[in-house]
């Protein structure tokens, strides 16, 4: 036998607080996908089914309960609406019953007893404290994006304004940068055409405790044209696998690599900037996705060590050339306490800079500027997600007089 009526016009219940226990839950609150909710109390029991009673409640109404404003059993003799919903709950699997029952016919054996009372004073039911994405989803039919914050600071559940700007700048910033790399047109740089960033507009539908939280979603499909909305939704998807990925950086070190190399510097240059905010900010992260598709969706939590560590993969380069040959060239530059270097290539009026190696420096301190030598150079390209095209880099390995 279920707890919860199964296939009424009551809708798909879940249980948010339980009040009272005997063997099963005998007294508490819940509520539908539509959002109504139900004080509910169990009543009687026989072999054949379990009868329970029902009161559709208001939030207002309900805290007033909670907090022992209103007598228990008042709450159901004079329900706001007037009445109360008999639930017949069966014991052998046959369809469960609904029916109405008018607060005046209410049997006193069913009910709470008198001068019993909730006592949870100010402590908000956990609904009103932590949004539910999967439940929006429903509500509007739209994907649900929930991004909860966990500040080092005093007061958690507020949020520094400029870090705010920023988050969702660069979230913003980041599914656009996405829907150019899917659309398969993508840039490094410059404006990304309006066909796109329509398609991968988000929305604030609000903020809530619970440390702080940005509800965000995508736009009304009824809104959109030329199914916009598989663009966004496949951006979402993305989005959800990199943040997994970043969950557990040290593991999935090349697949976080590989997948932003395939989407792209400028994905990963937008990537990197969400990350940054986080780990500026100080802050961990709790990811929710809710979809009207079921098979979508979930969560994920990403402390402020995996976002450190995430930002060192992406900002990790790989040597990809090397190769090592001599240059005649004036020494224009020196710098032994910060390891640098400048040398004018005497053939190609080329100029070298870059690092000195450890074992180069005992022959390179005593050098002479505006003198001509032999250097021994290391090219090396690197490259990394955020600079597909690479960065030639020289170092020094050795330094010796030249005799023309």
């Amino acid at each position: 036998m279920s707890l919860l009526p199964q296939l009424t016009n009551l809708g798909k219940l879940e249980i948010i607080e339980v009040y009272e226990y005997y063997d099963t839950p005998s007294l508490f609150a819940c509520q539908n996908l539509s959002g109504q909710l139900f004080l509910t109390v169990w009543a009687e029991q026989t072999t054949e089914f379990g009868t329970w009673l029902y009161v559709p409640i208001s939030q207002r109404r309900l805290k007033n309960v909670r907090s022992g404003n209103i007598e228990l059993r008042d709450a159901f003799v004079n329900a706001e609406d007037g009445f109360v919903y008999k639930v017949l709950i069966s014991c052998d699997g046959s369809p469960d019953k609904v029916e109405i029952i008018w607060c005046e016919n209410l049997i006193d054996d069913w009910l709470p007893m008198s001068y019993e009372f909730l006592d949870f004073g100010d402590v908000p039911l956990p609904i009103w404290e932590i949004k539910d994405a999967p439940r929006t989803a429903m509500q509007i039919q739209r994907e649900v994006l929930n991004l909860a914050f966990q500040f080092r600071t005093t007061n958690p559940t507020e949020a520094p304004v400029a870090f705010l700007g920023g988050i969702l700048e660069s979230v913003q910033s980041f599914f656009n940068a996405l829907g150019q790399a899917i659309d398969g047109t993508p840039t490094p740089t410059g404006m990304i055409p309006r066909s796109i960033t329509e398609k991968t507009q988000l929305t604030v539908l609000g903020t809530y405790p619970g440390s702080f939280g940005i509800e965000l979603a995508t736009l009304p499909k009824k809104i959109e044209k030329d199914n916009a909305n598989s663009l966004v939704e496949i951006a979402l998807n993305e989005f959800w696998e990199l943040v997994k990925m970043s969950g557990d950086p040290e593991n999935n070190a090349d697949i976080l690599r590989q997948k932003l190399w395939r989407l792209k510097s400028r994905v990963a240059s937008a990537y990197r900037d969400f990350l940054m905010n986080l780990y500026k900010s100080e802050t961990n992260l709790r990811f929710n996705w809710g979809s009207p598709n079921l098979e979508r969706g979930g969560s994920v939590e990403l402390p402020l060590s995996s976002i450190k560590k995430a930002l060192e993969v992406i900002n990790r380069t790989e040597d990809e050339t090397v190769r090592e040959y001599e240059i005649v060239g004036k020494l224009i530059g020196l710098h032994i306490r910060n390891k640098s270097y400048e040398i004018l290539n005497s053939e190609t009026n080329k100029k070298y800079s870059g690092r000195i190696i450890d074992e180069a420096i005992p022959s390179v301190k005593t050098a002479t500027l505006s003198i001509v030598y032999i250097s021994t150079i290391r090219e090396v390209k690197e490259i990394s997600p955020t600079i597909p095209e690479g960065k030639l880099k020289y170092k020094l390995l050795a330094l010796r007089p030249y005799r023309s």
